[in-house]
């Protein structure tokens, strides 16, 4: 039985999507957590993403942040998100204080980190930082909310 060219056609792209997304999540470079002189400030994001190419099929998901070595004048951040496809953002630096926020500048990437009591706001405020440190469907924007650490003692730290 032979399939029609449209039928086959469709078949072989499913399959070389998901061959690609998975060689390029299994072999994507991940930038490596800084060297945080303590322990740093934990944030955590989770959503839900799509596999385009598994007919849509959704997956629970947790985006990181990481703030430490934090002064009045500067903070050491790491970040990974996770977009639909799998696709990854992944970077690290050193953000220096400008008014109410933290701001990292590399390149025309300008990624703006505000920080409350229990959560952290990312934007990549003019929408260049995802051409250095995301996938195709990757983005390094979004709210965070601290992660609760417990304590020896039953508490939060």
């Amino acid at each position: 039985m032979s399939l029609p060219f449209s039928a086959l056609t469709a078949a072989v792209t499913i399959l070389y999507g998901m061959l690609l997304t998975l060689s390029l999540r299994s072999l994507a470079d991940e930038v490596p957590q800084p060297d945080f002189k303590e322990r740093p400030l934990e944030y955590v994001s989770r959503h839900e993403i799509a596999y385009r190419w598994d007919n849509n099929r959704l997956e629970q998901v947790e985006d990181i942040l990481l703030i430490g070595d934090m002064s009045d004048k500067q903070l050491t951040f790491y970040i990974k998100t996770i977009g639909n496809n799998h696709h990854i953002c992944n970077a690290t630096g050193d953000a220096q204080k400008s008014g109410g926020h933290y701001l990292f500048a590399q390149k025309d990437c300008r990624l703006e980190i505000k920080l409350d009591a229990n959560k952290a706001t990312v934007s990549d405020v003019a929408g260049h930082c995802q051409k250095y440190f995301c996938g195709m469907m990757g983005y390094l924007q979004g709210d965070f909310v601290k992660r609760r650490i417990k304590t020896p003692q039953g508490g939060d730290a």
